[in-house]
């Protein structure tokens, strides 16, 4: 198998997604974020790891309720 890849791949599909005990998220093994419950709301964390949009933002770590976001991505 070459070093490096020059052809883009085809996009996979899945089902496979997994919660791990940590609440880490991976899907097809990919790692996306963590699950974590702060009262009785259950938040869905991601890093974001560009420097200077963290700086920014003033926050490297976003949370969003899962709620909210299965709403936005279902609408």
């Amino acid at each position: 198998m070459p070093d490096n890849i020059t052809a883009t791949l085809p996009p996979q599909y899945t089902s496979n997604i997994a919660v791990d005990p940590r609440g880490f998220v991976r899907i097809d093994g990919v790692c996306i974020g963590r699950l974590l419950t702060e009262g009785d709301v259950v938040l869905f964390e991601i890093k974001d790891r560009n420097a200077a949009r963290s700086l920014g933002r003033g926050a490297q770590l976003i949370r969003v309720p899962v709620k909210a976001m299965v709403r936005s991505l279902t609408e």
